[in-house]
């Protein structure tokens, strides 16, 4: 499971650096990321794996924020971000 998730970032990280990502792609991977959190919080897992997890989704958020600033859901992935840096402390 651990190996999947760093191999499941590394494409995510290759892919924005690399640019030409489209809105849905990035949504697509945000959810993604969404989902593997919610999966990884139910199995309460090692706190370094959630670590993981949510800087992968916190990469795709602010690189949809830099990205496509003037989208609608651009204030939405800005909510998103607030609530998990809060969560973080």
């Amino acid at each position: 499971m651990v190996k999947q998730l760093f191999s499941v970032m590394a494409v995510a990280i290759i892919l924005v650096s690399c640019g030409g990502v489209s809105t849905e792609e990035i949504n697509e991977r945000i959810a993604n990321h969404e989902k593997a959190l919610m999966d990884l919080s139910e199995k309460r897992v090692d706190p370094e794996v959630m670590d993981s997890a949510r800087f992968a989704l916190i990469d795709d958020l602010l690189s949809f924020h830099r990205s496509f600033p003037e989208d609608q859901k651009a204030p939405v992935n800005l909510d998103k971000l607030h609530m998990i840096y809060s969560a973080m402390n």
